[in-house]
């Protein structure tokens, strides 16, 4: 739980802290007439990635409570390592798969 609790507190600080601000000072920029900073975009969308790929993860972990095999085992820390992997790589699959690339690399 303490781990889920870290992550949470991650992507909401990314949220918070990179993310919304960025995105208050490009409408202002835009709102302005001026140009707006393409870094602050750019750190952004590398924050709000982190969150994506966070999320099942994130949830997986909220629900692990209901199966004591993920808290009761004294290898729990390595079923946990695991589990955040697998679920990771589900997120980057359905990203690539959303994007239409394949394994031979043609849309």
């Amino acid at each position: 739980m303490h781990v889920g609790a870290m992550i949470g507190t991650v992507m909401a600080g990314n949220v918070f802290m990179v993310i919304i601000p960025a995105q208050k000072a490009l409408i202002t920029a835009v709102t302005d007439g001026g140009m707006p900073d393409i870094n602050l975009a750019t750190k952004a969308k590398l924050r709000s990635m982190h969150n994506h790929y966070a999320t099942l993860p994130l949830l997986l972990i909220m629900l692990s409570n209901h199966y004591p095999m993920m808290y009761m085992h004294e290898l729990n820390w390595l079923i946990l390592t695991a589990m955040v992997a697998v679920t990771a790589g589900i997120q980057h699959y359905f990203n690539v798969r959303q994007r239409g690339i394949q394994k031979s690399g043609k849309p």
